[in-house]
């Protein structure tokens, strides 16, 4: 039997770890990870084939799946703790989807180098003696016993604001079979390993709710909220695997090719949080930012040059995809492009496209 680079047998045509094989899939990832792209794509590999389950999803959606945890530099071995690629039934058959773990929410906060402290942790019998529900300021008392009773996260800013997140078993729980499709199966982390999704369900929500919320760290949440939260109302409409390699490989799809669901580009409208509130700067249903009829010109042209100094940001006729930057201008906080806001706005972009992506030469 012949060995791939990763030292691993040669895959099946046609499988996801085919796919991580083609010349433009390996360009993708060495744009987003430089010269740390192969070791990246040696670990996809290596959890592609150790998972006979992720092994039956649909090769482009674990690709995609991949493709976000690039994009937020996070590793995806699971015994790290950052991130990881889980397989999920739905209407189409098994589709996988990138998933944070607690660690990696701990990864994103600390690249904003705003936080002096953050932390979570297990609570045991007597350590907490009351938390004051209008100021959330906790009393601490004398651990009585091994009984864990809660999770506790915590975070100071460098502007010393500081804020407390607690939540006992039986509410971790209670979430877990509210949120979770996959809280019943034996073989999900809530059964194998409750610890570390306890703590990934009190950091997130302290997160969400009083951190900062940075492009990646908005993008983490929105990525995993199919596996994470319940369904929206509204369904996510499935991407065409023409889609999926438009965006993402730069080729169109072959005819006769069926949809497939990829967690990277699928419009998903953003799950409410347990207060009923949008952890999103995104308005409710709003895909991307409209533009006032006198910022046009400068927005289009300003879209324009984007699109040609980084291809990521066009379309495969090179002309810019405006639906894709308009997104993006919603990430930012701005549903509506107009002369004022449009300096702030592309200044913004501009910087995060410049983080992101390699431009081209001139």
């Amino acid at each position: 039997m012949t060995e791939t680079k990763d030292n691993l047998p040669a895959p099946v045509p046609g499988t996801a770890r085919d796919l991580l094989r083609v010349e433009k899939i390996k360009l993708r990832f060495a744009e987003i990870l430089k010269d740390r792209a192969p070791q990246f794509v040696a670990s996809v590999a290596s959890l592609i084939y150790l998972s006979p389950v992720l092994n039956e999803c649909e090769p482009n959606s674990v690709i995609a799946a991949a493709i976000v945890a690039a994009s937020l530099d996070l590793p995806i071995d699971r015994n790290l703790g950052f991130a990881t690629i889980v397989p999920y039934n739905s209407k189409r058959g098994k589709t996988a989807q990138f998933q944070m773990q607690w660690k990696g929410y701990i990864q994103l906060a600390h690249r904003t180098k705003q936080y002096r402290t953050l932390n979570v942790n297990e609570v045991f019998e007597g350590e907490i003696v009351n938390i004051n529900r209008f100021n959330g300021a906790v009393t601490f008392g004398e651990k009585r016993g091994e009984t864990v009773v809660g999770y506790l996260a915590y975070m100071l800013l460098i502007n010393g604001f500081e804020k407390y997140e607690y939540m006992s078993v039986e509410e971790i729980e209670a979430h877990g079979k509210h949120y979770s499709k996959s809280y019943s199966d034996e073989r999900s982390k809530w059964k194998t390993d409750f610890d570390s999704m306890a703590r990934k369900t009190v950091l997130k929500r302290l997160l969400t709710r009083w951190g900062i919320l940075t492009v990646d760290m908005q993008r983490a949440v929105s990525s995993e909220s199919i596996v994470d939260e319940p369904e929206p109302e509204t369904k996510a409409m499935p991407v065409s695997r023409a889609k999926v390699n438009s965006e993402l490989f730069g080729e169109d799809e072959p005819s006769g090719q069926s949809p497939v669901t990829d967690p990277a580009h699928t419009t998903v409208p953003e799950p409410e949080d347990e207060t009923g509130e949008l952890p999103q700067t995104a308005k409710p249903g709003q895909k991307t930012a409209t533009v006032a009829n006198d910022a046009g010109a400068k927005w289009n042209t300003f879209c324009d040059s984007l699109a040609k100094r980084y291809p990521y940001y066009a379309k495969a006729g090179g002309e810019p995809d405006r639906f894709h930057i308009g997104a993006l201008a919603v990430t930012f906080g701005v549903g509506t492009v107009t002369l004022d806001n449009l300096p702030a706005l592309t200044g913004k972009i501009e910087g995060y496209a410049k983080e992101k992506h390699s431009p081209v030469s001139a």
